[in-house]
């Protein structure tokens, strides 16, 4: 499983933990865990967090997470927000972009 960071147009980040996989679903897009013996989305997956696509700026993929130090997402959204600085997004560092509007 994965970290991924959702930045938005309201200029903050939501942190989706413990997801595999991401996929459009009409207008939102979705991010999903796998059951342990899957590696695909499908009606067995679970959803984590939904976001309006259109109010998607970018989104971050981590490497996984090895150390097991992330804790549950909070919020109505299932991931965490930071705000983003003059500095850069308070956030995990994250290593790979893998969608930009």
């Amino acid at each position: 499983m994965a970290l991924f960071a959702v930045t938005l147009t309201d200029q903050t980040t939501d942190v989706v933990e413990g997801a595999d996989a991401y996929q459009l679903e009409g207008p939102l897009t979705t991010f999903f865990a796998f059951r342990s013996n899957r590696n695909v989305i499908d009606s067995w997956s679970v959803r984590l967090a939904s976001y309006r696509t259109a109010d998607i700026v970018a989104i971050r993929r981590s490497a996984d997470d090895a150390d097991g130090a992330a804790g549950q997402g909070s919020g109505d959204r299932g991931g965490r927000s930071f705000p983003i600085t003059s500095g850069g997004i308070e956030a995990p560092r994250l290593d790979a972009v893998l969608a930009s509007a």
